[in-house]
């Protein structure tokens, strides 16, 4: 399964041949210079196994202490693409597979879409940037925290966010869901969709792991005032860990998307970069992220001695029966000037 299964054919490489002839008394001897060499590949991950456990070892404190039905996390380089550790709660031994739950075998970080929630709304105020629609210092009417949108009622995930007037950079640093959907308004779905195609929203990043889904993602350039409020700030569109973790590491690396990979990079001067956002765009969207994590909803991503970028999400969980019950939590963050 999983890489294994994927580079097969390169592991088992070909058959090899052995000769052998019969001595007088009838055994066997070989004959080494019929020998054909195997044609087996080495595959190496680009895991660090240190990272790995230490990313496992959290994560799953992080799923009892929230009594939490499921976690997935990774950590990958912004700059190469390379996935360093990437993990699932509950897992299962891999010495008793037979015995083991099928559901905690697979990767759902790459093979489970899920409405992202607010970790979406980056790419929202990412699209109105980079097509010069707003400026981090644009200022929004927030209606006090509740807009109606033909039939329907927009309201902030927190009652008591009555916002007023915030900029561009406070909406995102305050999570606004009423400030992300009059910016959709003003980029337009046609303008957003695009930008999220290139983020690799609605597309399967192409990472070595079998079973990738490619989420969910309007196709057409109509959709209603509502859907397009929703998509803004991240439900009626859904992604995998993976979609979000590379989205941002185009962020973080100065502009450039960079598909994930799971095998090591040797020669960084093969990885193949698509310019998404300028990285003067990428560098006031990281200083807004860092106000997030300093000033916002990501208080609780602090680090000493470090500056961290990050976003929080609390998206509501879809039941499988046309409604919600629960929440996905998520956040997403990086360092900053680290060398």
């Amino acid at each position: 399964a999983g890489i294994e299964y994927s580079f097969n054919d390169d592991l088992k490489g070909e058959a090899q041949i052995h000769k052998y002839f019969k001595d007088a008394k009838g055994r066997p001897v070989k004959l080494k210079s019929a020998i054909v060499e195997s044609k087996a590949k080495d595959v190496t991950l680009s895991i660090d196994k240190d990272i790995q456990a230490s990313l496992e070892e959290y994560l799953k404190e992080g799923v009892i202490n929230s009594k939490a039905n499921l976690g997935g996390a990774a950590v990958m380089d912004a700059e190469t693409g390379e996935i360093w550790a990437v993990a699932n709660y509950p897992s299962y031994d891999p010495n008793e597979v037979r015995s083991s739950d099928r559901n905690n075998i697979k990767l759902s970080f790459a093979t489970d879409p899920f409405e992202p929630g607010s970790i979406l709304k980056t790419l929202t105020v990412a699209s109105g940037l980079k097509n010069n629609i707003i400026k981090p210092d644009t200022n929004y009417y927030c209606e006090k925290g509740k807009l109606k949108v033909g039939k329907h009622y927009i309201k902030e995930s927190d009652s008591d966010h009555g916002h007023e007037w915030l900029s561009v950079s406070d909406i995102l640093k305050y999570s606004s869901n009423v400030g992300t959907t009059k910016i959709a308004f003003d980029i337009t779905y046609p303008t957003l969709k695009k930008t999220l195609n290139a983020f690799g929203i609605g597309k399967k990043t192409g990472a070595e792991i079998p079973g990738e889904s490619r989420g969910i993602l309007d196709e057409s350039d109509k959709v209603k005032p509502i859907r397009l409020s929703n998509i803004s700030f991240g439900q009626g569109v859904a992604t995998t860990g993976l979609q979000m973790l590379s989205a941002y590491a185009t962020i973080a690396n100065g502009g450039n998307y960079v598909r994930p990979t799971f095998l090591k990079v040797t020669d960084k001067k093969t990885v193949k970069k698509k310019r998404v956002l300028s990285e003067k765009t990428s560098s006031t969207l990281s200083e807004i992220l860092l106000s997030a994590v300093n000033d916002g909803t990501g208080s609780n991503a602090k680090i000493d001695h470090f500056d961290i970028a990050g976003k929080t999400s609390t998206a509501q969980r879809v039941d499988g029966k046309g409604g919600y019950e629960g929440y996905v939590s998520g956040f997403i963050g990086y360092p900053l000037n680290v060398d």
